[in-house]
């Protein structure tokens, strides 16, 4: 995903969003949902990818659960460094 981000931005982005990746998305930062330890890390990943264009911006923001969801994910995260592109991005949004 990030390196669709990185190359194809603006309409990866645009495809991303229209098929409510967003959502799908941030549904993986609830515990239960993963699949692994390692996605946490490569969510926010993703998420700081989007978060440097003005349509993945505002679609975090207007996500309802992303914001709470990645509250949550600082709350239970295991290591200062999720902890801190969490509260990165939740300064952003």
């Amino acid at each position: 995903m990030r390196l669709n981000l990185i190359l194809r931005h603006r309409d990866w982005v645009d495809k991303f969003l229209a098929a409510q990746g967003m959502e799908a998305l941030v549904v993986l930062l609830d515990p239960a949902k993963r699949s692994s330890a390692s996605m946490p890390g490569e969510i926010l990943s993703v998420l700081f990818a989007l978060s440097h264009s003005n349509r993945g911006m505002l679609a975090i923001v207007q996500c309802p659960n992303c914001c709470p969801r990645l509250v949550a994910a600082l709350t239970a995260a295991p290591c200062n460094v999720l902890r801190s592109r969490i509260l990165k991005l939740l300064t952003l949004s």
